[in-house]
C-alpha cells in the first residue's frame, strides 16, 4: 500500500491513519515511544482537518482506524512505504508546516528504524 502522491485532506488524514496503525502494530501499548508518536500523528491529521475546514467525520473516521481495539491485524507499512507516505506528506502540505503539523508527520525515525530491523 505504497502512498506516493496525495492531493487532498482526507487522503492526507487516512495516510496518517495507515502510519499511526503500523505504530500500533509495531509498539507495545502504552509504552514509549506509542503514546508520544500517536499523540504526534492525532495532532497532525487535527490540523490537517482544521486547516481545510473538513468535517468532523473525518477525524472520526481517524480515530475509528487508529483507536479501535476490535480490529485484528489491520494492514501495516513497511518502512519503505512509511517513507514514500511521510514524504507524499511533507509534499502535500508545502511551505504550509506548522511545529506542531511537521512533527506528527517528520518524528518516525523510531518507527522506521523498529520497521527495518523487524524485516
Amino acid at each position: 500500500m505504497t502512498i506516493k502522491h496525495i492531493t487532498t485532506p482526507e487522503e492526507a488524514v487516512n495516510a496518517l491513519a495507515q502510519a499511526a496503525i503500523t505504530a500500533r502494530q509495531t509498539f507495545c501499548i502504552d509504552e514509549p515511544p506509542l503514546p508520544t508518536l500517536l499523540t504526534k500523528m492525532t495532532w497532525s491529521a487535527e490540523e490537517i482537518t482544521l486547516r481545510n475546514n473538513r468535517p468532523a467525520s473525518v477525524m472520526d473516521s481517524f480515530y475509528r482506524t487508529v483507536y479501535n481495539e476490535h480490529k485484528t491485524n489491520p494492514p501495516t507499512l513497511t518502512a519503505d512505504e512509511l517513507l514514500d507516505t511521510r514524504s507524499a506528506l511533507l509534499n502535500f502540505l508545502g511551505d504550509d508546516k506548522g511545529e506542531r503539523l511537521f512533527e506528527g508527520i517528520n518524528d518516525w525515525g523510531e518507527l522506521i528504524g523498529a520497521l527495518r530491523k523487524a524485516a
